[in-house]
């Protein structure tokens, strides 16, 4: 929970309104924690932050949301979902 509250309070200091990017890859982390704390069912932000990177063509961070996304559809058993984000995290365009 220590890391949690941490991620909370990184998040929390880089509000989307001032710092766009710094707020998306810190929601990006906080997701990713919540992956390895096995709460799969709250995706909503690496799907917003998964939004952003992919409009601001940042690559790199699309393909880190992608495959937590895909994990999380995986923990669901939504096979065909997870397949996407799959694809998506390793398509080089």
């Amino acid at each position: 929970m220590r890391l949690r509250t941490q991620i909370d309070r990184l998040v929390a200091a880089r509000p989307l309104e001032k710092n766009e990017i710094g707020f998306f890859t810190a929601s990006l982390a906080k997701g990713r924690i919540m992956i390895a704390q096995g709460e799969h069912r709250r995706n909503r932000e690496l799907g917003k932050a998964l939004e952003y990177f992919h409009n601001h063509t940042l690559y790199y961070y699309e393909a880190q949301a992608s495959l937590a996304l895909a994990i999380c559809q995986l923990k669901l058993g939504n096979e065909p979902q997870m397949l996407d984000h799959l694809r998506r995290a390793i398509d080089w365009r």
